[in-house]
């Protein structure tokens, strides 16, 4: 298939989008952090322990819950506008991955690398009873995808329904730095310098809103647990890994920015024996919405339906 085919789509079907974006805008929404509906779980696993956000609201529509994994380093504030969609609809778990502030590791020698990323999902699955026999949905987003791809491929979680949303196939901070500057300097010093290593990873970013939440996580970061999980994780490359995922996912992208080359997706989605690519163009603030909308449609179909027919018209046949 041609470059121009796999990121084309009609004037119908965007607006179409368009229009179920705006009515998730308008919608009135129960505050998702309130303890009503949300509460707060540690995860404790053989590697530590990570916080996780269960949202389930009274009277909510799905008829399965979905996990959630956000992208590196990421804060539950900077997806507002996804947790606006789900809020009072969606049973939701909002797993926070170990290189986040959440983390609860049991000392400075923990292992960060990606197997070990693989376990904490399967531990936290089978903490939450969504084990085999369980209908529910994997949804990843940006490193999280990278997390939930790497989980499939090595047999740790085995999934009714995965989606990629924007998966990351490297670490986004430039190779030269991660490979000949970050293992040298100290992370007090680091800190003096986050303003300098903020303005080299975002350099040539234009994207406002997707910026301005790469900023504010990056002002956030525990550095500390930046550098050793980037260190733990060095060159890994998603693309060498999806060939071995034997289940079905479907990569969903449709916003492209520095962090996230869409040039990667149609390839990526290939190598993986029963990938299905979707595109949805959306302007650029409208991505976390988008992504709240593709959780709750994959929480109100079933395993057998696997992807919602609302998004079918923009799939794009790669083989």
């Amino acid at each position: 298939m041609r470059h121009s085919d796999v990121y084309s789509s009609s004037e119908e079907a965007r607006k179409k989008l368009a229009d179920l974006l705006e009515k998730e805008k308008n919608r009135s929404r129960p505050d998702f952090f309130d303890p009503v509906h949300t509460r707060e779980l540690y995860i404790r696993g053989s590697g530590g322990s990570l916080r996780v956000l269960h949202h389930h609201p009274k009277g909510g529509q799905g008829i399965r819950p979905v996990v959630f994994l956000p992208g590196w380093g990421t804060r539950p504030e900077g997806f507002m506008d996804f947790l606006r969609v789900v809020s009072g609809v969606t049973e939701c778990f909002y797993v926070e991955t170990r290189e986040k502030n959440s983390s609860r590791l049991p000392d400075k020698a923990a292992a960060m690398d990606m197997d070990r990323n693989g376990r904490d999902l399967q531990e936290v699955l089978r903490d939450l009873g969504l084990s085999e026999g369980k209908d529910f949905a994997l949804l990843g987003t940006c490193w999280g995808s990278t997390v939930a791809a790497h989980a499939l491929a090595g047999g740790f979680v085995t999934p009714p329904t995965a989606v990629l949303y924007d998966p990351m196939p490297r670490l986004w901070f430039p190779r030269l730095l991660l490979r000949y500057v970050v293992p040298f300097v100290p992370v007090p010093m680091w800190n003096l310098l986050r303003p300098v290593g903020r303005a080299l990873a975002l350099r040539g970013m234009r994207e406002e809103i997707q910026r301005k939440r790469a900023e504010d996580f990056i002002n956030g970061a525990d550095l500390g647990k930046w550098k050793r999980a980037a260190l733990s994780i060095g060159d890994y490359d998603l693309r060498e890994v999806v060939p071995r995922i034997s289940s079905e996912v479907s990569v969903f992208t449709g916003v492209p920015d520095k962090i996230h080359d869409q040039s990667h997706y149609p390839e990526l989605t290939a190598s993986i024996p029963r990938g299905r690519f979707f595109y949805l163009p959306v302007d650029e603030s409208d991505r976390e919405y988008l992504l709240g909308l593709i959780a709750r449609e994959l929480s109100g179909v079933s395993s057998e339906e696997s992807i919602p027919g609302i998004f079918q018209e923009f799939e794009k046949k790669l083989r």
